[in-house]
């Protein structure tokens, strides 16, 4: 019937309920309660508790313990609260929020809205235009479809994502985010995050932190961000996106046609300098970019475990071939690049096909000239 009261008190008890308006208390005891309807709140209170929720419009709350609870509908709103709950939802613009504790979310449909919030949970969705919070908590995030957004929070969050025109951020903590498709658009955040990115338009910026990032695809752009960071492509035409102050980056190329894109810091970029220094055994390519006494960091181009990028592009659209540069550049010593050596290694070792990283080690570069004296320089570019 409709609007009626359901009272479960303690005990374990099994409550059928159908209509509208409904409210249901499981109260204390391992519930199983089953509604039916619209319009229709379901509480379970403490225990380890079943619901089974079918229509539309309904509001279901685990309460304590560690709850089982399965929706399906439109409109619904989902609470595991306290505890390691299970929970299933399937439908259009439903709204669940895991609670505490290690939770187990699954939903399908479109246009739900899927909160993590406290613990390490697992969230799953496939569909589209879904919005995923891992919330606090180290968190597994699997998504399949077209138009989600996605975000970690903070921890350090897996995202495993398949489909076109997704939007990811890692946000706060190390995250590993594997994306495969089309026009997605990626942002590590803070912390040394490992990106890894297959198909073709996809836009990934590591953000603050040590990153990896690694392009397995064809016209794919990589963004190191703030601080030290690795970058790889695979055989397409990737561009690699340095920012001026932002640290110094390395680049290990695999084939394509490829271009270095620098960009931001400086007002006048007739006015940077560019000093290009390589491997006295052909292992690499530095561009270390400087306005005056003022230094905005360095990129590495790794000739050992990859090929020459092609292009330079400044950001006054100017561009410049690197080969060129390359031929011209003054030779310097590769004995203090062996940690920049075994970083490459350990990505392009521990990848297969290009499809994930390992871990990574801190790089610095240091170079010296053949003879021992201090780096020397060349103005390509003022």
């Amino acid at each position: 019937g409709d609007s009626n009261t359901t009272l479960g008190h303690g005990g374990n008890d099994t409550i059928t309920v159908a209509g509208t308006s409904n409210l249901t208390h499981g109260g204390e005891g391992n519930d199983v309660i089953r509604t039916s309807g619209n319009a229709n709140a379901t509480d379970a209170g403490a225990g380890n508790d079943t619901i089974l929720v079918t229509g539309d419009w309904n509001a279901a709350w685990g309460g304590s313990g560690n709850d089982a609870i399965a929706v399906s509908g439109y409109g619904n709103r989902v609470k595991g609260h306290d505890g390691n709950d299970i929970i299933t939802v399937q439908g259009d613009w439903n709204t669940t929020e895991a609670g505490s504790g290690d939770d187990v979310v699954t939903v399908s449909g479109l246009n739900n809205v899927v909160s993590g919030e406290d613990g390490n949970d697992i969230l799953n969705v496939s569909g589209g235009g879904h919005g995923v919070n891992g919330g606090a908590g180290n968190d597994q995030i699997n998504a399949t479809g077209d138009y989600n957004a996605l975000w970690g929070g903070t921890g350090d969050d897996e995202i495993l994502v398949q489909g076109t025109h997704n939007t990811v951020e890692g946000h706060d903590g190390n995250d590993t985010i594997v994306v495969e498709g089309d026009s997605n658009v990626i942002a590590g955040g803070t912390g040394s995050d490992e990106i890894t990115v297959s198909g073709e338009f996809n836009y990934a910026d590591g953000g603050d932190g040590n990153d990896v990032l690694v392009s397995d695809g064809t016209i794919n752009t990589l963004v190191g961000g703030a601080d030290d960071d690795i970058m790889v492509g695979g055989d397409g035409n990737e561009t690699y996106v340095f920012r001026l102050g932002e640290g110094s980056d390395a680049i290990a190329d695999l084939g394509g046609s490829d271009t270095l894109w620098v960009i931001g810091g400086i007002d006048n970029w007739a006015d940077l300098e560019i000093t290009a220094t390589k491997g006295d055994d052909g292992s690499f390519l530095n561009l270390m970019f400087s306005e005056g006494e003022t230094q905005w960091g360095d990129v590495t181009i790794d000739l050992e475990h990859g090929e020459m990028v092609e292009t330079l592009r400044l950001g006054d659209g100017s561009e410049l071939n690197l080969q060129s540069l390359y031929d011209g550049a003054l030779e310097v010593s590769t004995a203090d690049l062996d940690g920049l050596s075994a970083s490459l290694d350990a990505v392009l070792d521990g990848a297969d096909g290009l499809s994930e990283t390992g871990e990574i080690a801190d790089m610095v570069f240091t170079g010296t000239d053949a003879s021992g004296e201090e780096d020397g320089t060349d103005d390509i570019l003022a």
